[in-house]
């Protein structure tokens, strides 16, 4: 059985006849790019001992500076704590993840 429909100028199905790709509109671009940089501030990562409130700083601050994280991911980068394998202690420190707890 054969259907005419009628398509958008700019509608090609790509040689395969069960499929029918439309072109995009402004939104289709706009939710790309938002879901896009919402998935970005999802899955920063966090400082060692950051607190849920830092954190969410964080994603807030990066959903609006995208450019943001490049300064903690450029610390990472040049501190090469995640090649330091047999030290725990000196990785740690490399790490920023030190505390100081008080023994009562």
């Amino acid at each position: 059985m054969n259907f005419t429909i009628q398509a958008p100028p700019g509608t090609t199905n790509h040689n395969d006849p069960r499929i029918i790709c439309v072109p995009p509109e402004w939104y289709d671009y706009a939710a790309f790019f938002f879901a896009n940089y919402l998935a970005h501030a999802a899955t920063l990562h966090s400082n060692p001992g950051a607190s849920f409130t830092e954190s969410l700083i964080a994603a807030i601050t990066a959903l609006f500076i995208p450019g943001f994280g490049v300064l903690n991911t450029l610390k990472r980068i040049f501190t090469h704590s995640g090649t330091i394998r047999h030290d725990g202690l000196r990785r740690a420190a490399k790490s920023g993840a030190l505390a100081m707890i008080r023994i009562w």
